[in-house]
């Protein structure tokens, strides 16, 4: 039974402090979001969460709707084709981030011109995107973990994922503050019993 409550400890501390890192990483990444015009940053990367197919395809580097994709600072004077970049562009009248492919690069201006294209679309994206328009150069993916962040962000995902593992924590804790005392009461019982039993037995 005691090694029961141990085992039973162990893994509600496991999941506090899984929970506490879970919360912290994420208000950071919301916070740092807010504090640099909607581009989150986490130890000099940025996450981001991949909100379309226009990506999916073979290549080693291709990602997917639900994907979350890792970006660096990109240094564009040595952005080159293939690569991968995230930049500003007009997305259904709203400006937002969108992460595609360079397919061509224009030198021949003051400045250089970036052309992109998603793998999976059969047009390029409209429009040059300059070095002011571009956010990052891609580093890496996790597969599905957008989805989860993204659940993360929602009511039911806070309400589930870290409300209820912390209620369930300090209730846990509560039952075991109950054990503890009923435990503490029932050695002074029979302590006393105990000792009655000796007082008697003396006479």
């Amino acid at each position: 039974m005691n090694s029961i409550k141990k085992g039973i400890s162990i893994a509600m501390k496991v999941l506090l402090w899984i929970l506490i890192v879970v919360t912290a990483v994420f208000v950071f990444i919301t916070l740092s979001a807010k504090q640099n015009d909607g581009v989150p940053k986490l130890f000099g990367v940025s996450p981001i969460v991949i909100l379309s197919d226009s990506m999916k395809g073979t290549r080693a580097d291709d990602f997917s709707k639900g994907d979350l994709v890792i970006i660096g600072a990109a240094d564009t004077t040595k952005l080159k084709v293939n690569d991968i970049i995230t930049f500003w562009d007009i997305i259904d009248g709203k400006k937002a981030m969108n992460t595609h492919r360079i397919i061509k690069i224009d030198k021949s201006a003051a400045i250089p011109l970036f052309y992109t294209k998603g793998d999976n679309n059969s047009v390029e994206d409209s429009g040059a995107k300059t070095p002011g328009d571009i956010v990052g150069i891609y580093k890496s993916q996790i597969k599905g973990a957008g989805n989860v962040m993204d659940f993360l962000g929602s009511k039911w995902g806070f309400l589930f994922c870290m409300v209820l593992p912390l209620f369930l924590f300090f209730v846990w804790r509560l039952v075991k503050l109950v054990m503890a005392v009923v435990d503490y009461r029932k050695a002074q019982i029979d302590d006393k019993t105990k000792e009655t039993l000796e007082v008697k037995a003396d006479e």
